[in-house]
């Protein structure tokens, strides 16, 4: 994980206020994400082919971790930050697909990550599901 320095993001945060509006919040939501972009939950290794939806369309990607705050999805098409999306995962534990709804808060050029949106009683039934997915592929 990168350093940000305090007085760079001020500078950024200055220089949006003279832009348009959408390219001011465009900006804003990349500078925020820097500096909310700490995993304070495990990541877990979850490869799936997986189809999502966005205010943009239908998109194909592939998983590449899991936690229970998000996801990485390897992808080739671009969304922009903040942008909702939802995806349905299987996890081989279970016959239930899990339909899950977050938010695009990290755009690379090798894909997106997305921060679910969950109520606690939901994070916790993920977490239950990624822990059983990983003892039954060891």
């Amino acid at each position: 994980m990168s350093y940000v320095d305090p007085n760079t993001v001020k500078l950024i945060s200055k220089i949006a206020k003279g832009l348009p509006p959408d390219l001011q919040e465009e900006l804003l939501l990349l500078v925020a994400s820097w500096k909310t972009d700490v995993r304070n939950a495990p990541r877990w290794h979850f490869v799936e082919i997986l189809g999502f939806t966005s205010e943009q369309g239908t998109h194909q990607g592939r998983a590449k971790n899991i936690s229970v705050t998000g996801i990485f999805i390897q992808t080739n098409c671009h969304l922009k930050l903040g942008g909702h999306i939802h995806m349905v995962l299987s996890f081989i534990a279970d016959s239930k697909p899990v339909s899950l709804h977050g938010h695009v808060v990290r755009q690379t050029s090798e894909g997106i990550g997305v921060k679910f949106d969950l109520t606690l009683m939901e994070t916790h039934y993920l977490e239950k599901m990624i822990l059983d997915y990983h003892e039954t592929i060891r």
